[in-house]
């Protein structure tokens, strides 16, 4: 029986100072590379890294050099099994607001390795509230709207189903 208890205590330790020690930031700038090879640029405030989160301040998004929106803040938690991605103060620029909302309060991404094929999705905004999900394995977003406020300017993207409006898309 100690023997069972040194290995899995040393399995615990092991998994505490991969997460302490993993290079976020480096996560970061690999995500930013990535990103960059299909147009969409990134531009930065201030980073910091903590124990378990990477925190991002005041994000400019540009695609093709043309400015998207500005995030305010966004904070990356990793925890290896669970991961949590919070974004909040999206605004989109004035050339987009005509088709995108013009503000998104907060977005909240999660992933766990207890369901390793999905994403799951929730965000405020000025179309109300919207719960969703990422399936990596059918390559499909799917979000429905749970409560509706201002969907005018989206309104040509969603579809009426039979708990109300969602927006379902391939990758």
């Amino acid at each position: 029986m100690q023997v069972v208890k040194k290995i899995l205590g040393a399995l615990f330790i092991f998994m505490v100072a991969v997460i302490v020690w993993m290079p976020r930031t480096e996560l970061y700038f690999k995500l930013e590379h990535i990103l960059s090879q299909k147009g969409v640029y990134l531009n930065e405030k201030s980073i910091s890294d903590g124990l378990v989160s990477l925190e991002i301040q005041e994000s400019q998004v540009y695609f093709e050099g043309i400015s998207l929106a500005t995030i305010q803040q966004s904070q990356l938690i990793t925890l290896l099994l669970w991961n949590r991605l919070e974004i909040d103060g999206v605004v989109v620029d004035d050339g987009f607001s005509d088709r995108l909302p013009k503000e998104v309060k907060h977005i909240s991404l999660v992933y766990s390795l207890l369901a390793p094929q999905k994403i799951a999705i929730e965000a405020v905004g000025t179309f109300g509230r919207l719960e969703g999900s990422i399936l990596l394995d059918e390559r499909k977003i799917y979000l429905e709207l749970v409560e509706v406020a201002e969907i005018k300017k989206i309104k040509p993207y969603l579809k009426k189903g039979k708990k109300g409006w969602y927006y379902e898309t391939s990758f």
